[in-house]
């Protein structure tokens, strides 16, 4: 799955990627990129079930499955058809967000390293949970 985005205005490309890109993917993200530089990244999507630790995956380049206690739900998602993924862009063009479904998930906001998703609990390596302030502050009409 590769899925993106490129914004006219400002030039950047959403992606949505599944990690590591291989036979045996764990998770979906979203990535913010200037030209071949990623600026920001979102964890989307748990494939699989996750660990109480940290493991290494093969792909050296991946990030890490989330490890339990800081996903919102243990129990894991089904990958997701790229049809049905949708992106929306802030007015800026700096600040994407990706729906699934129709049900938004996550978002990032260029400047700030790590993404906000509904699918994480707390902050952490992987991210920050899901903030109502913040995407209406970048994305509400």
């Amino acid at each position: 799955m590769f899925v993106t985005s490129k914004n006219s205005e400002s030039g950047l490309n959403a992606i949505v990627a599944l990690e590591p890109n291989d036979e045996s993917p764990h998770s979906v993200w979203l990535y913010l990129s200037k030209g071949d530089e990623i600026i920001s990244d979102c964890f989307l999507v748990n494939l699989v079930e996750p660990g109480d630790s940290v493991s290494k995956p093969k792909n050296r380049d991946a990030p890490p499955p989330v490890i339990s206690r800081y996903l919102t739900s243990s129990v894991p998602s089904k990958l997701p058809a790229e049809d049905d993924i949708n992106f929306t862009w802030s007015d800026s063009g700096k600040d994407v967000a990706v729906s699934i479904n129709g049900s938004v998930i996550g978002f990032v906001v260029s400047g700030e390293g790590r993404g906000y998703s509904r699918a994480l609990s707390q902050e952490g390596p992987w991210g920050n949970p899901w903030s109502d302030e913040l995407f209406s502050s970048r994305f509400s009409d």
